[in-house]
């Protein structure tokens, strides 16, 4: 089945033609719809304002079009990841992402990953230099939503991403430090983490 067209443009045209009122970070609502089959997943999102108005500001400074920013943002992101196989993005209504399923073996801050190390301070540090490496080759994006849905990791402790449209659609040039400093705070917040206090952890990812 053709997913792009899952959507028919009269069913588009309303989208991007929706009064909603901005929210959360500025963002205006959207629709966003997530299909899977045996090895893909399909992510459609369609509204009035996909990407927010600074990620606009720097595609059209520094490439030839938007199109060409969210090309360029693509490829950083399959030079670490390899899982976007296509897209297509309609300014600025509709973005359509195809990506390469991907199976886990652990899941981010479980049990059964927390007790492949020694303990919870060699965790931490796997878990933090995990991200400095990633944050490191993102290059100008940025995405902080390091959480147990997003990361899939294999039998040999390698991480994968598999939710990207952020990258793509908001925070573009925000200080490394912010985001790092924002990721150290939810520590304690997520997955077996829970059992240890947050101070704690927090002294772990600034000290070891």
């Amino acid at each position: 089945m053709d997913y792009k067209n899952l959507y028919t443009e009269q069913a588009q045209q309303i989208f991007k033609g929706m009064n909603i009122k901005p929210g959360y970070r500025g963002f205006v609502s959207f629709s966003k719809t997530i299909i899977q089959n045996e090895n893909k997943f399909f992510k459609i999102f369609l509204g009035p304002k996909i990407i927010e108005q600074g990620n606009l500001d720097y595609y059209n400074k520094n490439y030839s079009s938007v199109d060409e920013g969210i090309q360029d943002a693509i490829k950083i992101i399959n030079s670490i990841d390899n899982c976007i196989t296509d897209y297509e993005y309609k300014p600025n209504y509709y973005l359509y992402l195809e990506q390469q399923k991907i199976d886990t073996y652990y899941r981010l801050h479980s049990k059964e990953l927390i007790n492949q190390f020694n303990n919870i301070e060699d965790y931490v540090v796997y878990y933090r230099d995990n991200i400095k490496r990633r944050y490191a080759n993102l290059r100008h994006l940025v995405f902080n939503d390091y959480h147990q849905g997003n990361i899939m990791i294999d039998e040999d402790l390698n991480w994968t991403n598999i939710d990207h449209d952020g990258a793509i659609r908001y925070g573009i040039n925000t200080p490394r430090a912010i985001e790092i400093n924002l990721i150290k705070r939810r520590l304690g917040t997520q997955g077996r983490l829970v059992d240890y206090d947050s101070n704690y952890l927090q002294d772990i990812w600034e000290n070891k």
